[in-house]
Order: C-alpha cells, then structure tokens, then sequence
C-alpha cells in the first residue's frame, strides 16, 4: 500500500486559523486534514511534509538507490526488467525484515505498481527486438543510436585512454575447438590427431585499456570446488585469477568479484583518480543485474554495453585478441602433446 502524503498547505491554514482561536477538531474539519496530523506537526513529533500510511517495505534511500540503478542502467543499454527488479528487492529484503511477500518468490504487482507511483521518473517502455542474426552494415540504426550515445558518453566524462576498458569472456577446452593440418600418405582420406578425452569448457575474462595495457584475467573451470593442482605451477598467464562455476561460464557473483579485483588493480596502478572509468562489455547476463550496476556506480565505473549481435566488428577483445587465441588454441594443444607424449 502506497504511503499517502499530507497536504502541507491545508496544514499550514489549519495552523493559522487554530492560531486564531479555532479548535484542532474544528480546523481538522474545515481543512480536510487529519487531527493526528495536525497535533503530530504542531508538536513536532513528524515533519511538516511526512507521509502518512504503511511504511513502505525498502526505505526512501534504497527505493532512492533502485531509481539511480534503473535510469543509469537505462542510458548506457543495460536493460533491467520487472523480473531483474524484483528478484534484487527479494534478495535485497532477506535480511530479516518483516515482508508481505513469499521470501522465495519475491515482491508481486501491487509492490512494483507502488514502486512506479512514488518514482514517476521511472517507467516501463517495451524494447526493440532484433534479429538473432548478426548485422555487417555500420549504417544500421541501432549502431548509429550507439555511437551517437557513445559520443555523448564521451564528451560527458573525457575519459583518457588509460580510463577507457573493454571486459569480455571466451572460452575453449583441453580439445580445442579447431583441428590442424598434418602431413600423410597421398589419398589417405582420415588422418588421426590425438587430444585430450576432455571436452569441458574452460573460460578466460580478460580485460584490456585504450591505452594498450592489460589486467589480470580470471580463468573459470567447471567445477564445484577449486583444486590448485590444476593452475599451480602449469604456466598460468602471469597474475591470473581463477575460479569455477557449474557452468564454467560467468556468473553474476563472480563477475562481481571480477569487478571488485579489477577495481583495485586500477588502485594498484594508482589510476583512482576521482574520475570514473569506462567499461565496455556485451551486455552477458551477468554482467546487468542490479547488484551488478550498483556495484559499479559505487566503485566510479560506467558500465557501457555493446549492441547485441555486434561484438564480432564493436567490442576490441573480440575482434583482436580472442580471434588471435582461438587460432593459436589447436597449434598449442599440438605441440604440447608432442612435447609430452599426450594430455
């Protein structure tokens, strides 16, 4: 139930004309105001323009924070729904709060609708969907209405290089994802090569600046616990971090920690200047959630997202470093196993 604000200025006249000799009951009644309400603001108990009513279940500064979340999320093509929205205020509220709602399944209509009511800057608008296909015309419209946003972005903040990021996942397994060429007896029709029996994923996040440096990357194996037997003395790439999911792939409370490790080895660079830093991404599930968006405001990072399906001619990562990796992937598995004798 939304919270019903008081009229300030029937207030104000109850308390002129009770200054003039008027009962409260009387001024209450002329005025349209409450009794309650007008004794409360005469002794000061409430302030003049409180609100009357249920208390609302998040308190003014978090409804506050979830409207700053929605409308950034919204300019930089993050698109938060009502099933993102609600399921952060169900987690957000299973703090031991009294709540309304079934702590599993979260806040329902009548929450959302109060919600819109007392923050009329934010509304629901439907999102264009586009084609699963991937788009090779720059002149397409949405890459126009990016760029354009891009510049505004831009010219807004003034990033230097070294504030200028791009964050992006590819993975691979200890079979490669390509075969290589090999040398055998003219007209043989199959020749064999020897990998490893495993096809589980492994994901790489790495991170790299416009000024040409890179960061730490997070490796991500699938598992359920992480053995150090796999990474500890195998010539990982220099300060990585790993990690595991069920999936492998990125999820939103490691991409959380991923945030809060890349935020302090920009600390580490003494790049915590006072002026945000720009991340760009492709806009991977994990990477938009609530928790995700307010992390990053907190932590002066803008989180810029790509176009969908444009990653493979937009997003830098894409384009020139995991293209390179992903042809380097079947060589090295080759020449590995000729170096050891197998996998």
């Amino acid at each position: 139930m939304t919270r019903r604000k008081v009229d300030e200025e029937k207030v104000r006249k109850a308390f002129a004309a009770i200054d003039n000799g008027m009962s409260v009951r009387k001024a209450a009644e002329v005025f349209g105001v409450g009794r309650t309400s007008i004794e409360d603001r005469r002794r000061g108990k409430v302030a003049m323009n409180a609100k009357v009513g249920p208390e609302t279940i998040l308190s003014r500064e978090e409804e506050d924070s979830l409207e700053d979340i929605l409308l950034v999320a919204a300019r930089n093509f993050l698109a938060v729904d009502r099933v993102h929205l609600r399921d952060a205020v169900r987690r957000l509220c299973n703090d031991g709060r009294r709540i309304p709602w079934d702590p599993e399944k979260g806040p329902g209509k009548d929450w959302l609708g109060g919600f819109l009511r007392r923050h009329p800057r934010v509304a629901e608008r439907s999102t264009r969907i586009y084609e699963a296909n991937r788009i090779t015309e720059d002149e397409e419209p949405r890459m126009v209405q990016f760029y354009e946003r891009w510049a505004a972005l831009h010219d807004e903040v003034k990033p230097k290089a070294n504030h200028v990021h791009n964050t992006d996942e590819t993975g691979t397994t200890p079979q490669g994802t390509k075969t290589t060429k090999a040398f055998a007896e003219s007209g043989q029709k199959v020749v064999g090569s020897m990998r490893s029996n495993s096809r589980e994923n492994i994901t790489v996040v790495a991170t790299i600046s416009a000024d040409g440096h890179t960061w730490a990357p997070t490796i991500t194996f699938k598992r359920q616990r992480l053995q150090v037997d796999w990474f500890v003395e195998r010539n990982g790439p220099e300060g990585a971090r790993y990690t595991c999911t069920d999936s492998s792939f990125m999820q939103g409370d490691v991409f959380i920690a991923y945030l809060k490790d890349f935020h302090k080895q920009l600390g580490d660079r003494g790049l915590l200047d006072g002026k945000p830093h720009i991340l760009l991404h492709d806009g991977h599930a994990s990477h938009v959630s609530v928790e995700v968006i307010r992390l990053a405001m907190n932590l002066k990072i803008v989180l810029f997202q790509l176009p969908s399906h444009t990653s493979h001619i937009t997003q830098p990562l894409d384009v020139v470093a995991f293209g390179r990796f992903k042809k380097s992937v079947p060589s090295v598995l080759a020449s590995f196993y000729h170096i050891s004798g197998g996998l």
